[in-house]
């Protein structure tokens, strides 16, 4: 049995980066299609329509990558700080 006493910040950080950009893309997809939706249906706002979908396709993805950076670091400070009190992970691993 091994234990993780401890994970790295930046290192746990990186894939909760690429987990937040492609939430960030998916969500940037989903509010250009309802909000196309909604511009066909409101003509009055014809004129957002290139820019909405710039800022969604570039604006959702970069707040994707920072947050899920800031929620990798807290989360990896939360488990050391926790594993410290009340002990790691423990996992058994097995050599193929």
């Amino acid at each position: 049995m091994y234990e993780i006493k401890k994970i790295g910040t930046l290192s746990f950080s990186k894939p909760c980066m690429i987990m937040g950009l492609i939430l960030g893309i998916i969500t940037g997809v989903f509010l250009a299609i309802f909000s196309n939706l909604l511009i066909i249906d409101l003509p009055m706002l014809k004129n957002l329509d290139k820019t909405l979908w710039i800022l969604t396709f570039t604006l959702f993805p970069i707040i994707g990558i920072i947050t899920g950076f800031i929620t990798g670091i807290i989360i990896a400070l939360i488990y050391n700080i926790s594993a410290k009190v009340l002990g790691g992970i423990k996992i058994d691993l097995e050599a193929e």
